[in-house]
C-alpha cells in the first residue's frame, strides 16, 4: 500500500509542477467556472420555482454541488489519464506501465492531472456547503463519505469505455460525452423521463455515481447505499482489470 501511495503522490507533484507554469490560463479557468456554476444554479432556481423539481433550494444545491464536484473530478483526473492511456496505445508505449511492479490499471489511473477541473471542484464544494446548512450532520457527513467511492465508480465506468484505446484514438470525444452524461446527475434522476431513468441508472451508473451521495446527504437513502456504493466500486474494478488484460492479450497478439 506504501508504494502505491508513493506513485500517488509524485503523480500528484509531477502534475502540481506543470500547473504552475499555466497560471493566467487556470484564472482564466477559474472565472469560467464560476460564471458556469452561477448559471447552473440560476436554472436550478427557475425549474423550483417553476414546479419542475420537487426539491427545495437547499436540497437542490447539494444536488448541484455533487454534480459539479463530479465535473470537477473528470476535467482534473478523468480525462487526462484517459488522453494519456490512449496516447501511449497509439505510441506503443503502453510496454512501460506492463513491465512495472504496481498494478497497471492503477497506474493508468494516477499516470497525470490538470488544474482545469479545480474551479468546479471548489464550487461543488462551496455549493455543498451552503446545502448542508439545512440538513441534519449526521446525514451531511454520510454524504460526503459517500462522494468518494462515487467518483470512483464514475472514473472506472468511464475507463471501462476507454478500453476502445486499444482500437481507437478518438477518446477526446469519449471524454466529452461521459462528462456530459455525468453531469446529468445536477438534477435528481427522478425528475426525467422513464426511459432517460433506466438509461442513467442501469447503463450509465449516473445515480449511483452523483444522486446516490445527494440523497445520502439529503437522508432520503439509509446507510446501505453506501455499502452499496463500496460494493459497486469492487465490482467495477474486477470487471475493468479482467477485461484490461483482455484487451492487452489481444493488443499484444495484434502487434505480434
Amino acid at each position: 500500500m506504501g508504494g502505491y501511495l508513493r506513485v500517488l503522490a509524485r503523480s500528484a507533484a509531477a502534475a502540481a509542477a506543470v500547473w504552475t507554469a499555466y497560471r493566467a490560463d487556470f484564472l482564466a479557468a477559474l472565472l469560467g467556472a464560476l460564471v458556469e456554476t452561477a448559471g447552473r444554479v440560476a436554472a436550478l432556481f427557475a425549474l423550483v420555482r417553476a414546479g419542475v423539481l420537487d426539491l427545495a433550494p437547499d436540497e437542490g444545491l447539494v444536488y448541484l454541488g455533487v454534480a459539479s464536484i463530479a465535473i470537477g473530478f473528470f476535467r482534473c483526473v478523468v480525462g487526462p489519464n484517459l488522453v494519456a492511456f490512449s496516447e501511449r496505445v497509439w505510441e506503443g508505449s503502453l510496454e512501460f506501465v506492463l513491465l512495472r511492479p504496481k498494478h497497471p490499471v492503477f497506474l493508468l489511473l494516477v499516470q497525470t492531472a490538470s488544474p482545469w477541473g479545480l474551479p468546479d471542484l471548489l464550487a461543488g464544494a462551496a455549493l455543498l456547503g451552503l446545502g448542508h446548512r439545512a440538513l441534519g450532520a449526521q446525514a451531511a457527513v454520510l454524504g460526503s463519505l459517500a462522494i468518494g467511492p462515487a467518483l470512483l465508480v464514475a472514473y472506472l465506468f468511464a475507463f471501462l469505455l476507454a478500453l476502445v484505446g486499444f482500437f481507437s484514438v478518438h477518446v477526446h470525444n469519449l471524454v466529452h460525452l461521459v462528462t456530459g452524461l455525468f453531469a446529468a446527475g445536477q438534477y435528481p434522476v427522478r425528475a426525467y423521463a422513464l426511459p432517460v431513468r433506466v438509461f442513467l441508472t442501469f447503463v450509465v451508473p449516473v445515480y449511483g455515481a452523483v444522486n446516490l451521495p445527494a440523497e445520502l446527504a439529503l437522508g432520503r437513502v439509509g446507510p446501505a447505499g453506501l455499502l452499496g456504493l463500496w460494493a459497486g466500486v469492487a465490482v467495477f474494478w474486477l470487471l475493468t482489470d479482467r477485461l484490461f488484460r483482455l484487451a492487452v492479450r489481444a493488443y499484444a497478439s495484434a502487434s505480434g
